[in-house]
């Protein structure tokens, strides 16, 4: 006869009926949850093709715990492990390039992006900053007293500069204390964290991150103890 079939095994088929989304007949990509396609292999555990788990993860609470001009300590205040690959810090260096943006994110700040444990702590330090506690120093964390960081939820390629996720706060992205300064204003105090010989610590009732600079450091509602000999609290909160 003159008939014939498909790929598929239909006669006078077009190969439509067992074309993956690739459009190969009997393949074996699939589409995600976004119309992507690829392999199963391929998907992260969100469903997303070639994704890194982010788009189903929920921000954990994690907050800054204590800074001082050449540091920053990261805290896990729930009961769950936090993967860091998902959290990112912000930052403005000196005067904001873009008002109320960062000048950057500090991505790979973490260097083995660890999985912190409940009650753990990750210190991210600047190159001058040799304490033992240090988890990861780079060149990159601008320091100085006078710089805004964001705890943010999102790693570098998940950065929302449209509606950013911020978790916690250190600094105004809109602003900038200035050269001479002596850096931000906190609790009380004028000009207080260019002093190398100063630390910052969250108050032990602090039980979460916040965003607002102006409410965390203002006198009255000031969420820092503020040590004027440095005190070696790092690496425990």
């Amino acid at each position: 006869g003159t008939g014939w079939m498909d790929e598929c095994g239909t006669c006078f088929g077009d190969n439509s009926l067992c074309t993956d989304c690739a459009g190969v007949p009997n393949g074996t990509q699939i589409e995600d949850i976004d119309g992507n396609c690829c392999y199963e292999n391929d998907l992260d555990q969100c469903g997303i093709c070639y994704g890194n788990g982010f788009s189903c993860q929920e921000p954990k609470n994690v907050f800054i715990s204590e800074f001082s001009f050449n540091y920053i300590e990261i805290f896990n205040a729930s009961d769950e492990v936090v993967d860091m690959q998902y959290y990112s810090i912000a930052y403005v260096n000196n005067e904001p390039d873009s008002p109320g943006n960062p000048d950057g994110i500090l991505y790979d700040y973490y260097g083995t992006l660890p999985l912190l444990s409940p009650g753990d702590v990750y210190v991210v330090c600047h190159t001058t900053n040799d304490h033992p506690e240090c988890d990861y120093v780079t060149s990159w964390f601008p320091y100085g007293g006078n710089d805004s960081f964001c705890l943010t939820f999102g790693g570098s390629s998940d950065y929302d500069y449209e509606d950013p996720h911020w978790l916690d706060c250190i600094g105004d992205f809109d602003i900038w204390p200035g050269w001479g300064s002596g850096g931000w204003d906190m609790c009380g105090e004028v000009g207080t964290d260019t002093d190398s010989e100063k630390n910052f610590v969250r108050k032990i009732w602090v039980a979460e991150g916040n965003v607002d600079w102006w409410e965390s450091s203002n006198s009255e509602t000031c969420e820092w103890d503020i040590y004027s000999d440095y005190e070696d609290t790092l690496g425990e909160h």
